[in-house]
């Protein structure tokens, strides 16, 4: 189990999760990302096209010996339609995916020389067309003799019909950008004509003469571009102005490569920009990059820096398809969380991922409990961890358990573990150990499931050894268990009338029972402890719930009921206990709260 912490990241850091082959990917560079209207993923590859259903790939490739195969293994571009129809762009033209069938349908292209077929980006329009950029000029799909019919787009340069198409991009007002391997064009799909390209385009020659890999427009209607080779580009509408972004060696402000293949509107104030160099992501009001790139020491950084495709589905996961690692993804809609994990190298992380008990110190530190790796010190301002080995005091027993945490508020922590009590000093970082006398050979009081610190101790709920309370000094005056004739008289106010209990009888009801010879726990295995705003104490056992009301001298065990009535408990196992900031109370169960 990882730690999960609401999020004081800064805001270069990102946990990435991977899909590779060894969860059964297929080992090919990802070009690009769909979500369909079912909500499954779809990628395309170089071996062919995956479906993706969150547990299972289904893969689509070439088979010569069937037509209705997809027609190439090299998939370039996947659009869902207005219909729902999936179309998916190849190097050797395209296809119709059949759901129905889960067959293909080819829409083949005139070939000549200059690979003409190679369909390289499909978008529609809001007139509901679908234009398909090619190796061999702009084409629009007839839909109803499912033909590639050829744009004759500039008449006035007639060898710019055959110009290889990289992207397509249909605009806010339904202008189609086109980025070609001889610069970047605008076209009416109305009219059918080229339109003119702002003049401040003409400004920045870098922009209209490069080869343009990818156009998006972001929430306000500004343009971006990236290109193969010069940077990106960035269009201001409303002021008219062109910014071009670029890669600057040993300057960690700039983009991390000039080669930009795919671009993300992140959301309103971030853009990222995938480059061979990990990703690039720009604060668009402040004009800073921050880079996201692998490193070997995090394992939940990026795994390959040469970056392909993005795509940001319905539940805010991003979706980053890379060379030759396979699918990184990042749930962007639960970025008020961070996971740290196991320690490595010098990063920030735990001596042990399974952690037991967390505590926040009043700096905002956090110390965690680990079931073998002692106690951990978490520094979230500084990024920074500290590891604290507790020894095991009988032995055969494990050390370094850790089950609970509570703060004295005195600047030392009373820490449960497997084989004990502990008090840690904060100050001079060293730990002060308590044991229970072993009775039969057995370790169960010593087993520490809790831990609530007092004014003058703390109360220590056992593994089968009841309700303990201690002080620092290391005097355990009080001892209260099941069936027990040492009764807690010493430390309770009313100990001649220390009970009036309810207790369960055969039909699931209750009796109210009150008597001295009755003055013990539901149970011996203590899991939960919780003082209430009346200094009244709650005990959560494995058999109920029990309430000692410090004003009456009274205890009262609760349990799960056969009927409904005013109180009820869904299982009598209790977990945890918590009031919150309204007085309602918390009950954690193996049934639920």
């Amino acid at each position: 189990m990882l730690l999960n912490l609401k999020a004081q990241e800064k805001a270069h850091e990102i946990n990435f999760k991977h899909i590779s082959y060894k969860e059964g990917l297929v080992q090919s560079p990802i070009s690009g990302f769909l979500q369909d209207d079912k909500g499954f993923i779809w990628f395309g590859n170089l071996k062919g096209l995956t479906r993706y259903d969150g547990y299972e790939f289904k893969n689509f490739i070439f088979d010569d010996t069937n037509p209705k195969s997809i027609s190439n293994n090299r998939v370039n571009a996947i659009i869902q339609d207005s219909y729902k129809q999936i179309w998916i762009g190849t190097a050797n033209g395209l296809n119709l995916y059949n759901k129905d069938s889960e067959t293909f349908t080819h829409i083949d292209i005139q070939e000549i020389k200059g690979g003409r077929n190679y369909v390289s980006t499909i978008v529609e329009d809001k007139q509901k067309n679908i234009w398909v950029g090619t190796f061999g000029g702009l084409k629009k799909l007839n839909k109803k003799t499912l033909k590639l019919e050829d744009v004759d787009y500039d008449s006035e340069n007639p060898s710019f019909r055959t110009v290889p198409i990289f992207s397509l991009f249909i605009d806010n007002s339904n202008y189609l950008w086109v980025g070609t391997k001889q610069g970047l064009k605008k076209f009416n799909p109305f009219t059918g004509k080229l339109v003119s390209l702002p003049k401040v385009f003409n400004q920045t020659p870098l922009l209209i003469d490069s080869k343009v890999m990818v156009i998006k427009q972001d929430y306000t209607g500004n343009l971006w571009f990236g290109t193969e080779v010069t940077g990106v580009f960035f269009y201001d509408i409303k002021k008219d102005k062109v910014t071009s972004f670029i890669s600057e060696e040993n300057n960690a402000n700039t983009l991390a490569s000039n080669w930009v293949r795919d671009i993300l509107i992140y959301d309103h104030q971030t853009v990222w920009f995938a480059t061979r160099n990990g990703i690039s992501s720009l604060n668009i009001k402040t004009q800073k990059f921050t880079n996201y790139q692998h490193d070997p020491l995090n394992p939940n950084s990026l795994n390959d820096n040469a970056i392909w495709s993005f795509m940001k589905d319905k539940a805010s996961c991003v979706w980053v398809g890379t060379f030759g690692g396979g699918i990184n993804f990042y749930y962007a809609g639960n970025s008020n969380f961070r996971n740290i994990g196991e320690r490595i190298g010098g990063k920030i992380g735990l001596s042990h991922v399974l952690v037991n008990a967390v505590l926040e110190d009043k700096d905002g530190s956090l110390w965690v409990g680990t079931f073998g790796g002692g106690l951990n010190h978490i520094n979230l301002e500084t990024n920074k961890s500290e590891y604290y080995a507790i020894k095991a005091k009988s032995i055969g027993r494990p050390n370094n358990g850790v089950k609970s945490l509570g703060d004295d508020g005195k600047g030392n922590l009373w820490v449960g573990t497997l084989d004990g009590l502990s008090l840690f000093n904060k100050a001079n970082k060293q730990f002060k150990y308590f044991s229970f006398p072993v009775k039969d050979g057995k370790f169960s009081e010593n087993l520490i499931l809790t831990v609530l610190p007092d004014n003058d101790g703390v109360w220590v709920g056992t593994n089968g050894g009841g309700l303990r309370f201690v002080r620092p000094n290391g005097e355990s005056p009080v001892y209260l268990r099941k069936n027990t004739e040492q009764l807690a008289i010493n430390r309770f106010k009313k100990p001649q009338n220390f009970l009036n209990i309810r207790d369960v009888v055969p039909n699931g009801y209750f009796s109210y029972l009150s008597s001295p010879n009755l003055s013990f726990l539901s149970d011996n295995f203590v899991t939960a402890l919780l003082k209430d705003e009346n200094n009244n104490l709650w005990i959560g056992t494995q058999n109920g719930l029990n309430f000692y009301d410090t004003s009456l001298g009274k205890l009262t065990k609760l349990y799960k009921k056969v009927r409904d009535t005013k109180f009820q408990l869904s299982n009598n196992n209790i977990t945890t206990l918590y009031q919150d900031s309204k007085k309602r109370f918390w009950i954690g169960t193996e049934g639920g709260a």
